[in-house]
Order: structure tokens, then C-alpha cells, then sequence
């Protein structure tokens, strides 16, 4: 059965998040946790994989998954966040959930500079964690808390974890939008990818249907945001969405 040429984009997430998922979740394919995000050992997980004990199939993969993750980010910009991360998925299908939506405006459109936060805590993390630099003021105090009450945080998140998916029924991929710094940290590509989504106003009637199928809400008609936004995550819903062929994908250097 041929699959819709709108429901493309989804069925892609779907089938890479269908083999990312249970690596990342549980270190692998069996029922049993050997790792990944509920049995890492250590604090901050996936951060020190190359000393890691535990049989664990996302520390093999690691190394293919970042350059992967890089290759097409130079390609394609946040295309890992549109079209394979596992949290997305779920959140999509979660988000897909018959419910009252909401659109972020004013202040929740504000709160997506959280995760630009959250992104300098984790470094400054992973450079304490990794002893390239240590006694880093506060970062260091958040590191020996973490140590300390290990399976306490471990609980938290998972509480975490639970109200970020309750949202997901109302909020289209609010990990992704306010919290995700690995989102933060490869939003960069944005800016230097080979590929984008071009807008043709001559092609646009101005019913944005882009707009309404965009994961992240982004004002794509209006510019207020553009497709060049840190923000997009590079799903193409908005390219199969809309049917005047307004938007497509194009070289960065490629003029008209």
C-alpha cells in the first residue's frame, strides 16, 4: 500500500523512531533494561558511554548516531529533530490524540529561550563531568547534588517525563520547543545547512495550510519567524502541506 505523499514526513519519523527508540530507552531491543536513558550509571547519561561497564547497544552506536546527527544537520539542518528523534515521535502521536490544542503566543513563545539555558547547564555539566574542567561555581554544586541523590533525580525525571507527554495532548512537542538542549545545540545548522524550505510568495494564496501543520507553530507566512528560524526542526510537513508547491526544499545558494 502506497503511502500518502501527506502523511510521509510522519511515516518517516515513525520508522526511524521505531529503531532509535528502544536503543535510547533501554539500551536495546529486549524487554530488559541494559542502559540507555533508564539504565545509564551514571548522573547525566549518555555523557560517558566510552567508560561505561554496561552491555549497552547505544554506546556502540553512539559515534555513527552524532555524525550522522552532524551529516545531515549540514545538509539539512535540524533534520534529526524532524524526522528521527524518538521524543518527537511520541510526542506527534500523542499530540495526534482527539483534545483541545493550544498555540503558543506572547509568553509561551518566550519560553522556548528556556532550553538555551538548559543547553549551557548541560555543558557545563558534561565538561565538569568529563574533569576537563572542574570546580566550575554552581555547575559543580548541581553535579555532587545529582551524585548524591541519584535515584531521587532519577524518579524526578520520570515525573518529568510523565507531565511533558500530558502536555504533548495540547501542545504540539513542547520537549522540543521550551526544554530540549541537544535541540538547542544542533539549531546552529539552521543557519549553515546546504538545504532549507524556500517561501515563494508568487506561489502562495495565503491559506496557511503550512502554518496549521507545522510542529512547532511557526508563523511561516507572516516571517515573523521564517523558515531559517533555530526554530524550525526541519519536518517538511510544511512542503507536503501545502498545495500550491509555495514552499520546497532548495540549495542555500540557489537563487528563485
Amino acid at each position: 500500500m502506497w503511502v500518502r505523499r501527506e502523511n510521509t514526513p510522519f511515516v518517516v519519523r515513525l520508522a526511524l523512531s521505531s529503531l532509535l527508540g528502544p536503543i535510547v530507552t533501554v539500551g536495546g531491543f529486549g524487554a530488559r533494561i541494559v542502559g540507555g536513558l533508564l539504565g545509564c550509571p551514571f548522573p547525566l547519561p549518555f555523557v560517558m558511554c566510552h567508560i561505561c561497564p554496561v552491555p549497552c547497544t547505544f554506546r556502540l552506536i553512539r559515534p555513527w548516531l552524532l555524525g550522522g546527527v552532524y551529516t545531515t544537520g549540514v545538509l539539512l539542518g535540524r533534520a534529526f529533530c524532524g524526522l528521527a528523534c524518538p521524543c518527537g515521535t511520541v510526542q506527534d502521536l500523542l499530540y495526534r490524540v482527539p483534545f483541545r490544542k493550544v498555540r503558543a503566543r506572547g509568553a509561551g513563545r518566550r519560553m522556548r529561550y528556556l532550553k538555551y539555558g538548559i543547553l549551557i547547564v548541560s555543558v557545563g555539566l558534561v565538561v565538569e563531568l568529563t574533569g576537563v574542567w572542574t570546580g566550575i561555581p554552581l555547575v559543580s554544586g548541581i553535579l555532587s547534588f545529582m551524585v548524591m541523590h541519584h535515584k531521587g533525580i532519577l524518579v524526578m525525571g520520570l515525573v518529568a517525563v510523565a507531565i511533558i507527554m500530558a502536555s504533548s495532548l495540547f501542545i504540539s512537542r513542547p520537549w522540543c520547543r521550551y526544554l530540549c538542549p541537544f535541540g538547542a545545540l544542533i539549531s546552529v545548522f539552521n543557519k549553515i545547512s546546504l538545504l532549507s524550505v524556500k517561501h515563494d510568495p508568487g506561489r502562495c494564496d495565503g491559506c496557511r495550510a503550512c502554518e496549521r501543520r507545522c510542529l512547532v507553530n511557526l508563523d511561516i507566512i507572516s516571517g515573523k519567524d521564517g523558515l531559517a528560524s533555530a526554530e524550525c526542526v526541519r519536518c517538511l510537513e510544511c512542503q507536503v502541506a501545502c498545495k500550491r508547491s509555495a514552499l520546497r526544499l532548495q540549495a542555500r545558494f540557489q537563487k528563485g
